[in-house]
């Protein structure tokens, strides 16, 4: 599925394969598509559940080329929730280094 994402730096479209797709809308692909057909509501809902959550992210980007135009392709390789207290030790950890 494409799906668009956003951070601080701008926004996108990325292609989101099986095994992350499961994890960001909490279900398989075949019991999705039998809620669209079977009771489109329930679809939309399940669908509304997985937007504007935090995710954690690894992107691939591959550049392809089309036609003769250059177009950056994103794919999902990787995708959880954040953990806020593990990124901020992290990042303390950064910056002790540059001040040391």
């Amino acid at each position: 599925m494409r799906v668009k994402v956003q951070d601080a730096s701008g926004a996108g479209w990325v292609n989101v394969f099986h095994d992350q797709a499961v994890q960001m809308l909490g279900m398989e692909a075949e019991d999705m598509h039998k809620l669209r057909s079977d009771d489109p509501p329930a679809y939309e809902r399940a669908v509304k559940r997985a937007q504007f959550n935090d995710w954690s992210l690894k992107l691939k980007s591959k550049t392809e080329e089309y036609n003769g135009e250059s177009r950056r392709r994103l794919t999902v390789v990787h995708c959880g929730k954040p953990d806020y207290a593990v990124e901020a030790k992290h990042l303390l950890s950064l910056i002790q280094g540059v001040s040391a």
